[in-house]
């Protein structure tokens, strides 16, 4: 075998690289979809284990819990659980405490 038979030249490697980016273009947009419908799936989820978690402390302490949501600056939206202090239902006193 002759040294120049070696391996790639410059231009086959561009060439390569060339029809990679081309492919890389064409597959991009449904995965950047999917990593869409993942998150919401994943929030989803999230938001199910908490009302689960809520509904269970409820069951097992006889008490009302609450689910706050609140939405910060950027537009995320967070929520937290609260329970009754005083058998009155969830109230602004009572997630203040």
């Amino acid at each position: 075998m002759r040294a120049s038979e070696q391996g790639f030249n410059l231009l086959e490697l561009l060439v390569i690289l060339a029809i990679l980016a081309i492919l890389l273009a064409i597959a991009a947009p449904p995965l950047f979809e999917l990593s869409g419908d993942l998150r919401v799936r994943l929030a989803a989820q999230d938001l199910l284990g908490t009302l689960r978690l809520a509904r269970a402390y409820a069951i097992r302490h006889s008490a009302n819990v609450a689910v706050r949501f609140d939405e910060d600056e950027a537009g995320r939206v967070t929520f937290a659980l609260y329970r009754d202090g005083d058998g009155d239902g969830v109230r602004n006193k009572d997630i203040a405490a």
